[in-house]
């Protein structure tokens, strides 16, 4: 489960440029990093790294963003 919800937290945080970005909740700190060019409207080299705020332990993760596509069937929409 725990997987899921961090490639699902990664979906969610996607952009047009490499960069890097954190995620903190009450018992998580992710950061979240996407490896693509500027211009790529979707990324296939999607990497986090999670901590437990509570034990420490780490996970660090690889996918991919995740995306609907629009009512015409073309364009990308609800990453």
């Amino acid at each position: 489960m725990t997987t899921t919800i961090t490639l699902f937290l990664a979906a969610l945080l996607w952009s047009l440029t490499v960069k890097a970005d954190t995620l903190t909740t009450a018992s998580f700190v992710v950061d979240i990093s996407r490896h693509c060019e500027e211009g790529n409207v979707t990324c296939d080299k999607v990497s986090d790294v999670g901590v437990s705020k509570k034990s420490g332990n780490r996970i660090a993760l690889k996918g991919k963003s995740l995306h609907a596509m629009c009512a015409d069937g073309v364009t990308p929409c609800r990453f």
